[in-house]
């Protein structure tokens, strides 16, 4: 292996933690979330351009992303 990387979810203070145990729960939350904001470096690139496609969600969850650039997406978020 030559690299591992994670991807984090974050929720604003005083929100419930999302379940996402599970691929369903995860989808769910995305498709129920009002915004998804991702960050201007390469995850949130790999969000946009491939994550996005490989869970099938349709353009309705695209048109939520929300890119912050130049700024860690918690800091904004919070």
């Amino acid at each position: 292996m030559l690299a591992h990387s994670y991807i984090a979810m974050v929720v604003k203070q005083g929100r419930p933690v999302p379940d996402i145990s599970s691929v369903a729960k995860f989808k769910q939350v995305l498709t129920e979330a009002s915004t998804i904001a991702v960050s201007d470096s390469a995850s949130g690139r790999y969000i946009r351009s491939e994550m996005l496609k490989e869970l099938h969600l349709g353009e309705q969850t695209a048109k939520k992303v929300v890119v912050i650039p130049a700024t860690p997406v918690g800091e904004a978020v919070a």
